[in-house]
């Protein structure tokens, strides 16, 4: 109440007197009434139609109903009434519709069977358009902070700032101009600068996945606010928090089901647990049987057609994680297993590469050798955004997240 009050007083709003002035708390503490609440409703809407019922304020209160984009197709006024139209068919008051291309230009009254007895072409004030960015009544580009997105041509009105985020094997990517890829029915762009997938419910993972989550004790937070998460909770936490991290974690899953051994076990069914999530790998707890069978599916000439690709020698690399295999995939994106020695193989440093650097093509070598110094040079780390493009359209894999709004 007390910042309620602040807030109406900063916006020349004086509010009345409470019912009851103070709300005492513990044993002996204000039972919560009816009339708190009205008045707490009376005070949040203060100003509607007016400062304080003087009727000289601007202030309307809208409610966004949006579609899996976020995009708001349905709007309602405080009153939460219907579209009210009078005699000639002009809109009065009430809900609002909007629809749009799939590059988010207007379909307004007249289109399609649209009309304004539906609530269609009426001006309600509302900037938020297409996945919820503000658009400028002045030019009707949309601004999604990075830069501006012109939704009459599709595109963005400057380049993509962000090299790194293009690669050879998806041409989209190197439309500096294009809008998620020119997919916009499948991805968002929330920054104006790269696609990101939004995530599903714990349900939609597979039981492997929710396994792994569940036996996973991961600490987040500092000090008094540290704690420790694990299934449903870890994953909820990761899909606000950690969305890289999270959709690194989809595609390493995703990779290590799709390989089944000779002893008709997956490869995923040897990982415990993850100790930490990374934007670029995963540090695993998984069964020493593990590594025999990779190195039964192993070899070091990449013609022989194995599985795998190893062992090599990657302490320079991966430091305890010492005895490395790469997946046999040539110029497409391969995943990597680094068994810690030490550990008795029972701990993984897991990842995926854009492509194979061992796997016999010396300009899938050089590739990866120049992103590795990139990367150190930068400080930044393989993109799961881009991992997970690749093995999508590469290789048939589809990781357990979804381009749709929870």
């Amino acid at each position: 109440r007390t910042n309620l009050d602040a807030a109406l007083t900063a916006l020349g709003i004086q509010p009345s007197a409470y019912t009851d002035a103070t709300l005492a708390t513990g044993q002996n503490g204000t039972n919560v009434k009816r009339v708190h609440i009205t008045e707490l409703r009376q005070r949040a809407t203060s100003g509607v139609g007016g400062s304080g019922g003087s009727g000289s304020s601007s202030v309307q209160i809208h409610w966004l109903v949006t579609d899996q984009l976020g995009t708001p197709r349905m709007i309602f006024d405080q009153s939460g009434s219907l579209t009210l139209t009078d005699q000639n068919g002009n809109y009065v008051s009430g809900m609002t519709r909007h629809d749009y291309l799939p590059f988010g230009e207007e379909l307004g009254a007249g289109v399609g069977g649209r009309t304004p007895q539906q609530g269609h072409g009426a001006a309600d004030g509302v900037r938020q358009h297409f996945t919820d960015k503000e658009r400028d009544n002045e030019t009707g580009l949309d601004y999604f902070g990075a830069r501006y997105f012109a939704s009459t041509q599709g595109r963005f009105t400057s380049p993509d700032p962000l090299m790194a985020s293009a690669y050879v094997e998806n041409p989209q990517s190197w439309n500096r101009y294009s809008y998620a890829l020119n997919n916009p029915l499948k991805y968002v762009d929330p920054e104006g600068m790269k696609s990101e997938p939004v995530f599903g419910d714990y349900k939609d993972l597979s039981d492997e996945e929710r396994r792994i989550l569940e036996n996973s004790k991961v600490t987040v937070g500092k000090g008094k606010d540290a704690k420790t998460l694990s299934g449903n909770a870890l994953y909820d936490y990761m899909k606000t928090t950690q969305k890289k991290e999270l959709a690194n974690f989809l595609n390493q899953t995703a990779v290590l089901s799709s390989v089944t051994f000779g002893n008709g076990r997956s490869a995923i069914s040897y990982v415990n647990s993850v100790s930490s999530f990374r934007p670029d790998r995963i540090f695993a707890n998984v069964q020493s049987g593990f590594i025999e069978e990779v190195r039964a599916n192993s070899s070091k000439d990449p013609d022989d057609g194995r599985l795998y690709i190893g062992p090599e020698d990657s302490s320079g690399q991966h430091a305890d994680f010492d005895t490395s295999f790469r997946e046999n995939h040539g110029r497409k994106a391969s995943q990597q297993l680094s068994f810690n020695s030490k550990l008795e193989f029972g701990s993984a440093d897991i990842d995926i590469d854009e492509e194979c650097p061992t796997c016999g093509n010396l300009f899938s070598t050089g590739k990866h050798v120049g992103r590795v110094l990139f990367h150190k040079a930068s400080g930044g780390k393989t993109d799961p955004y881009g991992i997970y493009d690749r093995i999508t359209t590469q290789r048939k894999i589809q990781p357990n997240y979804k381009i749709q709004k929870d």
